[in-house]
């Protein structure tokens, strides 16, 4: 019987490679890799979750990964760099992305698939024209580069980077509290006091490096010893240090004065109360100190953002 010709769903070139880099890839992942597939109807610029292991077996690092195969990979420069094309508006979300994207092209032009892989984030950001935090849409598409030595492979260990990646976000979000503060010391936005400190580093590199040092025009680089300001910044410091009965008896020194302080310095006041809260694991208590400090100053980020922290931790006990 002669079979009839009918219309069925068919495949095409690009869905017959994708399968096969995505076959190939788990095969290339260091086992301490943990895959989830994020691929499907949801899938609008990763495929890949990755949780991995440290040293000591735990769970310790999150990162993302976009997967693309090639049958004829294009090698520029003498076969140093992988050049591959991605559209625009999948690269500005990877800018977006709070989170480390791993892109990795898998080359399946030969016998054996062999990855390669690129912190996408760190290359977009040289693309960058000015202070435009995106690439332009006037270009539909723009060019990846891979070092052909950034190969994937069961041996790789990225765990140092990942690290190293926790520790400045660490960093910055400290900076970014200190920061938050003294813009509101000054009836400043958060975002006014940064735009200004960025334009004047730019201007003046030396001024970041003599603050560091304390080398300031002003006769108090710190706050005056005995001062409010100055318990408030020693008790920040024993907390971040874990030094909860030390921060105890200074914030108790501190609620003794209260009356002679500025409304921010009551709001920081409760606001390391709540975290010395936290640190003795008293979520509970934690809350009514960070309600305290969001109500005397709802404009700084960090208090709010503790508070919901916290009401969340409460809600676990």
């Amino acid at each position: 019987m002669q079979d009839k010709e009918i219309s069925l769903p068919g495949t095409s070139d690009a869905q017959r490679i994708s399968q096969r880099a995505k076959a190939a890839f788990p095969s290339l992942c260091p086992e301490h890799w943990y895959l989830t597939d994020l691929s499907g109807d949801t899938d609008f610029g990763f495929d890949y979750q990755i949780q991995a292991e440290n040293q000591h077996r735990q769970i310790a690092y999150l990162f993302y990964c976009q997967l693309k195969g090639a049958t004829s990979p294009k090698w520029i420069e003498n076969g140093s760099f992988l050049s591959f094309s991605v559209e625009t508006k999948t690269l500005n979300l990877y800018l977006r992305t709070a989170e480390p994207v791993l892109f990795v092209v898998i080359d399946l032009s030969g016998e054996a698939p062999r990855g390669y892989y690129l912190w996408i984030q760190d290359y977009l950001r040289t693309l960058l024209v000015g202070d435009e935090p995106y690439l332009s849409s006037e270009q539909d598409s723009y060019t990846v580069r891979i070092l052909r030595e950034n190969t994937l492979q069961k041996s790789l260990d990225i765990r140092d980077e990942l690290e190293r990646r926790i520790h400045e976000r660490h960093l910055l979000q400290s900076l970014g509290e200190d920061l938050q503060t003294a813009a509101a010391t000054h009836n400043e936005t958060y975002v006014d006091t940064v735009s200004r400190i960025r334009g004047g580093v730019r201007k003046h590199p030396e001024a970041l490096f003599a603050l560091s040092e304390a080398e300031l025009s002003s006769p108090w680089p710190e706050a005056p010893e005995g001062s409010i300001a100055r318990k408030l910044s020693d008790a920040a410091a024993l907390i971040r240090d874990g030094a909860s009965e030390e921060t105890d008896r200074v914030l108790n020194d501190v609620a003794t004065i209260l009356d002679a302080a500025n409304n921010h310095e009551r709001a920081e006041h409760a606001y390391l109360m709540g975290k010395l809260a936290m640190l003795r694991q008293l979520a509970k208590q934690a809350v009514t100190h960070f309600e305290e400090a969001t109500n005397l100053r709802p404009d700084i980020q960090k208090y709010r953002v503790s508070l919901v922290e916290s009401q969340l931790g409460a809600d676990l006990f």
